[in-house]
This record gives C-alpha cells, structure tokens and sequence, in this order.
C-alpha cells in the first residue's frame, strides 16, 4: 500500500511546519513487512524559510503469534538523515546557523525497536528508539548577534542546540 499525509504544525514562535509523508508498506510474506516513510518538510518562520527532504524511516515487522482473536508483531527500523541538522541562512554577508525548528532533518540515524498487540478493538504498541550520534547543528546566538542582522533579536528567542544530544524515545 501506499499512503500520502499531510501534517501542518505551528511553534510558539509562530513558525509554521508543514510535513508531507510517503508511506510505503510492502508485505514480503504473511509473516513480513516492510514500511518506508519518506517526508519532505518545509518550514516558513520569521529568520527564514527552509524546505528539503527529511529523516527516511525504515523498518521491518515479523508477526510472531497470529490468532483468530489476536497478534503480535515485532519491528526493528532505523531512521536515516539525509543531511547534519544544520540548515544556514546568510545574514550580511555572513552565514549563521538556523534554530532545530528550521532543519529539514534531525541529523542523527537510529535505531527502533517495537512491539505491537492487535486485536479487533484494540491495537497496543510500544516502541524504543536511540540516536547514534549527535546532530550537526550549530545553532547559537552569538553568530547572529555579530552578523549584525536585525533578526539578532528574533534569533534569542530560539533554544541553542549546538551539537544536540538527542535522548532516549
């Protein structure tokens, strides 16, 4: 099957954050499957407007017990960026770092793993997932403060993220 979706999301900067999905899901057997989330993002804000591709998502799924009144299922995935998480903006000549909200990816691949039990009424699922490495932004105010950009002000509202270490999901 292949699905499209549209998510449209809006910070407390106002900075509006418009996500659409490809979702493939292609059944190998009646034991396996195999899902690809393709986004493409693109963001609208106040210090600029960015747009790429996103975080690829792949996985797997196993069905392990397949009932008439139950099932569960096991997947392992990983997420793949296609870029650092650094997305730049030039101001007077100069460039700077934007904020996480303005990055097309979050730069870091991870690993997933979950577990679902499905029923007729219900669907009950849990999932970990760990970054492996550290996101290549370098968003921090003292860049946009000796740019000498108007936005310099705008900029502090923002969270520094330089070299984010992403936790546990």
């Amino acid at each position: 099957s292949v699905e499209l979706g549209q998510y449209i999301g809006v910070n407390k900067l106002s900075d509006v954050i418009m996500s659409y999905i490809a979702d493939i899901n292609i059944g190998l057997s009646s034991k396996y499957t195999v899902q690809v989330k393709v986004p493409y993002m693109v963001v609208l804000g106040k210090l600029a407007n960015t747009n790429g591709l996103g975080d690829i998502s792949l996985s797997a799924s196993r069905n392990l017990i397949a009932k008439e009144r139950y099932q569960l299922n096991f997947t392992l995935g990983t997420k793949i960026p296609p870029n650092s998480g650094n997305i730049t903006t030039e101001r007077n000549g100069k460039t700077v770092p934007l904020p996480n909200y303005y990055q097309t990816s979050l730069g870091t691949y991870d690993i997933i793993v979950g577990m679902s039990f499905i029923t007729k009424k219900w669907l009950i699922a849990t999932g970990y997932q760990q970054a492996l490495n550290s996101n290549g932004n370098q968003y921090l105010w003292g860049p946009w403060n000796k740019s000498g950009s108007a936005d310099s002000l705008i900029a502090q509202k923002y969270p520094v993220c330089k070299d984010l270490h992403r936790g546990k999901d």
